[in-house]
């Protein structure tokens, strides 16, 4: 089972420092478990983080790169050669369902043109028996009392959200099915996987009771954020009972993480004060929080706090004994989760750029990475710390590589891919860039940091380390290769 969040920060759980939201099913989940203190997701943007998941590709080989829908375009979609968990999964004979966010449209109701149901890129082509839920990202971040969903292949309205109305708060309801996907197989001996893909805790702030944080002196915006990181954790806690009511618990590995960093958004939706407090228009949830705890960054960001998200591993019939419990400093991605599902499976994972922690989990020899891979190009909607964080190089293509205690990040001086300076024409859709002047990549502006002496990303030190800035930006060369698209 692989239980993923959306926009939930390193520093929102209590057992990763947390101590004003409740996380108590999180807490315990991480006492039974394994506690990763340097697991990253591939990307720091939804829709590249979950392709390299799902498909065990960093972002230098993966499908999807962009959040293209924030330049007013649909969504990417998978191409007929990406491969999926669930895939290699139905093949060996396990039911699989997804349930919630898929977020790799396309989705023409959201667009308002004809249908499209059936199009390879849904969830029922690429390997799920069954689904549950929402096509395109912003049908899903929109979607708490969305009118209509997708049941498989398809689109089925919901008659209490018409109008405007709440009636239906949707990951309730298909939390619900996915306890009803797990009783169904688990008494009938099939095995199965289960992807339950929240929305929680992206913004909007929607939640229908957030009365538990009354007491908190802040905006009742804030006080709903912390509410939906709190519903989460019961529909985790919700899951576990389940396998453990239905005798299957120690039979099943547990994967529970985030697709990225905690958001800024809450600005985009119509907060407008960026310091967290009682006012109104408070829009600083991640501020007030600590959402990303010890870290530089947020979600888009490819500092730490952008893609480094918590990481919990929970069986207890396959966890070895002295693991229950452990906290882990193996570093390890998002790239890696469909090799290591495939091996606990007992399947194949294919080629791929992943590498299996079943032997960590285990008790075994546990292979390391000789060094972690990250591109982002372009990012999305335009948040305070966000731009801050970057520093003036928002919306530029940068590289990040992590190999032991040291991080490099290479930036273009443009968009593009390939070191040039653009002229965008009509907008910034990124098919329409023309470049006119490639820099050499020794022109790029790299920094270098050192993460056990300097976790927050503060001081550069690449100046004095130029024969390791060298090898580091070597293997960005080497794991970078052009999207098919622009080849």
């Amino acid at each position: 089972m692989l239980i993923l969040a959306d926009d939930l920060g390193y520093g929102e759980i209590g057992a990763y420092g947390q101590d004003i939201i409740r996380t108590p099913r999180l807490d315990r989940m991480a006492e039974e478990g394994i506690r990763f203190t340097d697991y990253y997701t591939a990307a720091p943007i939804c829709a590249p983080s979950r392709c390299s998941l799902l498909t065990g590709t960093h972002q230098g080989h993966a499908t999807i790169r962009h959040n293209s829908f924030n330049e007013g375009l649909e969504q990417e979609s998978f191409s007929a050669d990406d491969v999926t968990i669930a895939e290699l999964l139905s093949d060996a004979g396990y039911a699989t369902a997804l349930y919630g966010k898929w977020g790799f449209g396309p989705d023409d109701r959201y667009f308002a043109h004809p249908g499209d149901e059936g199009d390879p890129s849904h969830p029922l082509q690429r390997g799920f028996d069954e689904f549950t839920g929402f096509i395109y990202h912003h049908h899903a971040t929109n979607g708490y009392w969305a009118d209509y969903w997708w049941e498989g292949n398809e689109r089925v309205d919901i008659p209490e959200n018409a109008n405007g109305a709440r009636g239906r708060y949707t990951p309730d309801d298909y939390v619900g099915r996915a306890l009803d996907f797990m009783r169904v197989n688990a008494e009938a001996d099939q095995p199965f996987f289960l992807m339950l893909s929240s929305q929680l805790p992206h913004t909007p702030n929607h939640v229908p009771d957030f009365s538990e944080y009354d007491d908190l002196p802040m905006a009742n915006d804030t006080k709903k954020h912390a509410a939906m990181v709190t519903l989460l954790d019961t529909h985790v806690g919700m899951v576990l009972d389940q396998l453990a009511e239905l005798g299957v618990a120690d039979n099943t590995l547990v994967l529970f993480t985030s697709d990225n960093g905690p958001h800024n958004e809450t600005t985009v939706y119509g907060g407008t004060d960026p310091i967290p407090g009682p006012n109104i228009f408070s829009a600083g949830d991640d501020i007030y929080f600590n959402a990303n705890g010890p870290f530089r960054g947020v979600k888009q960001n490819l500092y730490e706090g952008g893609i480094r998200v918590p990481m919990i591993a929970w069986g207890p019939g396959l966890l070895a004994p002295e693991q229950q419990g452990a906290v882990s400093a193996h570093q390890w991605a998002g790239y890696d989760i469909l090799a290591t599902i495939a091996d606990v499976a007992g399947v194949s994972a294919g080629a791929g750029d992943g590498i299996s922690v079943k032997p960590l989990l285990t008790g075994g020899q546990q292979q390391a990475h000789e060094y972690l891979y990250w591109e982002r190009f372009k990012a999305g909607a335009p948040t305070p710390q966000y731009y801050l964080n970057d520093r003036g190089r928002h919306g530029k293509f940068v590289q990040a590589v992590r190999k032991g205690k040291w991080k490099c990040l290479r930036w273009a001086p443009g968009v593009a891919r390939d070191g040039s300076i653009d002229i965008t024409i009509g907008g910034t859709n990124p098919q329409l860039v023309v470049p006119v002047a490639r820099v050499p990549k020794d022109a790029w502006e790299v920094e270098l940091f050192d993460l056990e002496r300097d976790p927050g990303e503060t001081v550069n030190r690449a100046p004095a380390n130029l024969s390791l800035v060298q090898e580091l930006t070597a293997h960005m060369d080497h794991a970078h290769q052009p999207p098919a698209a622009t080849r």
